[in-house]
């Protein structure tokens, strides 16, 4: 585990996946960076496998920038 900045907040126990071409912030994490909902752009694609047997929609999509290291 690694220490990132994202969205200028520094995170601890950030786990990092090389291999995944889905990126996932739960909602606790928002309300830790202090992002609100309605800065999410609109997502019509439901994603498999997060939960097994059942599709997940996002509740949207956001950019936001990452720093690792110095």
């Amino acid at each position: 585990m690694v220490s990132a900045v994202v969205g200028g907040i520094k995170m601890t126990k950030v786990l990092m996946d090389g291999g995944s071409g889905i990126n996932i912030l739960y909602k606790g994490a928002f309300k830790k960076l202090n992002i609100k909902t309605s800065k999410l752009c609109p997502s019509h694609s439901p994603f498999h496998g997060i939960i097994p047997g059942r599709w997940v929609m996002p509740l949207g999509t956001i950019t936001l920038s990452v720093m690792f290291g110095d």
